[in-house]
């Protein structure tokens, strides 16, 4: 009889404990990610007016959760689970707002579907425990709905009003996106409101946006430079299709979880003909509304402006979605109902895990990864490692610190314009046992391995190789798969040439000449599905020259050619790298083919090779190798689909 009356509770409950589990997994060691690091490297400060002029006004976030973290961190310290507990302890209480919300709306049924998405899906366990202005935005936002409902739909009571006006200025403070969709919820009120309360609702807004007006300098500046997608331009203009992308990732891009989700849609809209004509049209109306304007707003901007648009904005309108998903479900039987409730958490969460790998990714930051790697050699081995990275020098530091590496020699390439032929200087200089290389560029892995010719170890990470090079004889733990190879000897299938260039070397080797006449003369071409090359591979050339300067402008030209007839060129400057033999050097190219080519069209795309003399200089090919290095599965996937 108890289970009966409370049975909503008590599933509640259930769905609860699931998102702890999920959220709080393994919670003590999840390391930081580059944004948590970007904010902690902005908390240095002696004063607030330092903190926001230096901390926050740079930064293309408003100043509420920088503030936070500033008092938190000053408290309690910069560990991070202790930096990340509020924010994981904010993404459960969502669930519960969820809840809470369809329960005004529509109905318990309507409130328990909401939650069991939001326990369940990547989104939502992915931003609970980043310390950042996402899930703070989600949990302040519903929040701030939470109290807009009641006024609205229960009791238009002044406590209710006072707890929106604070939580959509709260909303305001968090994020440009919060701030946004608080207007936005502020403005469709004027549509929704009793005639009677439109006086104190417009006084609402008018506190509001008084409660606003210290952080307005802060705005405008930020405006000014134009946010993330201003002065830094990091950010790309997202395409037209960005709103299906984002429902399409949203959904774990599993067409199961979406086959699931329309079904319910059907069966709010024409499952219980009895209550369609007294509907509460308004709500839908609103609910559409609510989770079209924010992308449609961030998407125009984007693209007519400046690019701002990202999934991790659209969190706080998103959950309206599942809201109207669940909108006409309150006379579902309980026998379908609750199966249907437990499909949506087994589904999710095998997608969560399996299919989205999202524990292997998220516990896989690069800075912590390097930091691990480097700790554990060092205490495995009696010799010197010295370390490669290509990040902002600060936050791969910090992890030193945390591990107490003291002193690691090191050399930052990031945001650096070093030639091949300049790395190559800097490594054959070294003097350690080993090399560790962290998310360095694709061409430098093989211009280390001349000098350090062993990987002993490689790591994938989110957005990151790491690689451990030894001097030694140590086994080498992985070879390149061979594609093709150039020289008199070998079979050149796919190869263009002309027999009669083949001359002797100094060393009485045959190889291949191009004179100053000579502009083009070598080529390859061959078709991915005939090379049986995997999407995702790294494409390596290596080409053996002879010449008496190291200082070549030929260029080593790799091209993929797609069956919509574009073709991605890359060229690489012969900027040779010294051998131990005289006057051979080597020239080296990559492509990352899943930076060029989408999967779709990678198996109907040809590669295409070739030597670009175009200032007709004189020089010989001994031989060239074309093979490939295995791909990373994970370094896009928290926001790519890994099938």
């Amino acid at each position: 009889m108890w289970l009966q009356k409370h049975q909503y509770q008590f599933g509640l409950t259930i769905i609860l404990i699931i998102a702890a589990t999920l959220r709080f997994y393994n919670f003590f060691t999840l390391p930081y990610m580059w944004d948590e690091l970007s904010a902690i490297s902005r908390l240095q400060f002696n004063s607030f007016s330092e903190l926001i002029e230096k901390g926050v006004k740079p930064d293309g976030h408003p100043a509420g959760v920088q503030v936070f973290l500033y008092y938190w961190t000053l408290l309690f310290g910069r560990t991070e689970w202790i930096v990340k507990l509020p924010f994981n302890l904010m993404g459960l209480a969502s669930i519960y707002l969820i809840f809470k919300i369809g329960q005004t709306w529509f109905g318990d049924k309507s409130g328990v579907l909401a939650a069991s998405f939001m326990a369940t899906l990547q989104f939502f366990v992915l931003y609970s425990p980043v310390a950042r202005p996402y899930i703070s935005g989600l949990f302040l936002t519903l929040m701030m709905v939470h109290y807009w409902s009641l006024y609205m739909f229960q009791n238009p009571s002044k406590k209710f009003l006072a707890g929106f006006i604070i939580f959509a200025a709260l909303s305001a403070y968090n994020h440009h996106f919060s701030l946004l969709f608080a207007a936005i919820i502020g403005f469709s009120g004027l549509f929704t409101i009793h005639k009677s309360q439109v006086k104190e609702y417009i006084i609402s807004g008018i506190l509001i946006f008084t409660l606003y007006l210290p952080h307005m300098p802060v705005f405008i500046h930020q405006l000014g430079i134009g946010g993330i997608g201003g002065e830094g331009l990091w950010l790309n203009k997202p395409n037209y299709s960005f709103p299906l992308e984002f429902i399409d990732w949203a959904f774990q891009f599993s067409s199961t979880i979406l086959i699931l989700v329309a079904a319910f849609f059907a069966y709010s809209i024409f499952g219980d003909k009895s209550t369609i004509s007294n509907r509460k049209t308004t709500k839908n109306t609103l609910l559409i509304s609510w989770f079209l304007l924010p992308i449609t707003i961030g998407l125009g901007y984007s693209l007519y402006i400046n690019p701002v648009i990202q999934y991790s904005m659209l969190i706080y309108s998103f959950p309206y979605l599942l809201l109207l998903i669940g909108s006409g479900i309150e006379k579902m039987k309980w026998w379908s109902f609750y199966p249907s409730i437990l499909l949506i958490i087994i589904l999710n969460t095998f997608n969560l895990i399996e299919n989205r790998k999202h524990y292997e990714i998220i516990f896989k930051q690069p800075f912590d990864i390097t930091a691990q790697m480097l700790n554990e050699n060092n205490n495995l081995t009696e010799g010197e490692t010295f370390i490669i990275f290509n990040t902002i020098e600060d936050y791969q530091t910090f992890y030193f610190a945390k591990y107490e590496i003291k002193n690691p020699a090191y050399f930052n390439v990031y945001k650096e314009e070093i030639s091949s032929k300049e790395f190559s200087q800097i490594i054959s200089a070294r003097k350690e046992d080993f090399i560790l290389a962290s998310g360095v560029p694709s061409n430098y892995i093989p211009i280390i391995q001349q000098y350090y010719p062993n990987l002993t170890k490689r790591v994938d990470g989110y957005t990151v190789e790491n690689y451990l090079f030894s001097k030694s004889r140590i086994p080498n733990i992985l070879k390149n798969q061979e594609i093709t190879t150039f020289s008199e000897e070998s079979n050149k299938t796919g190869w263009k040439f002309n027999d009669a260039r083949f001359v002797e070397d100094s060393l009485a080797n045959s190889a291949y000449e191009f004179k100053e006449k000579d502009e083009w003369g070598l080529s390859y071409s061959d078709s991915i599905s005939k090379l049986k090359i995997k999407h995702g591979v790294i494409i390596e050339v290596i080409a053996e020259v002879i010449c008496d300067t190291n200082d070549l402008n030929s260029l080593l030209v790799g091209t993929i050619q797609t069956t919509s007839g574009e073709t991605i060129w890359r060229g690489a400057p012969m900027s040779l790298i010294s051998t131990s033999k005289k006057n051979h050097y080597k020239a080296i190219q990559t492509l990352d083919s899943k930076i060029l080519v989408t999967k779709n069209d990678w198996n109907n795309s040809i590669l295409n090779l070739y030597i670009w003399n175009k200032d007709k200089e004189s020089f010989k090919i001994h031989n060239i190798e074309v093979s490939t290095r295995a791909n990373n599965p994970i370094r896009y996937g928290l926001f790519n689909n890994l099938q």
